[in-house]
């Protein structure tokens, strides 16, 4: 297991008091964990915290399981440019 997926598994057992040993790539976000909008944004911040990226908008949105979540980390190796307020 690489650092993404331990760090991934921690955040989400600290967001939702789960023991993630069980987790495999299939595990469903919403479906299985019972993770809400709400929370699946703040597993997004949490990322862009931890790994100093950001990700795009409703990025969320598209976060089915947990290996989507290991898929959005290996393949955002640079950090996108927050948009300018003009």
């Amino acid at each position: 297991m690489d650092n993404h997926e331990n760090l991934v598994k921690e955040i989400l057992s600290d967001m939702l008091g789960v023991n993630t040993a069980g987790f495999t790539r299939e595990t469903e976000l919403q479906g299985e964990l019972g993770m809400d909008s709400a929370e699946m944004v703040d597993v997004v911040v949490l990322l862009e915290k931890r790994f100093k990226r950001t990700f795009h908008r409703g990025v969320e949105r598209e976060l089915k399981t947990v290996g989507d979540i290991y898929d959005l980390l290996s393949s955002s190796t640079l950090p996108v440019p927050l948009a300018k307020a003009g």
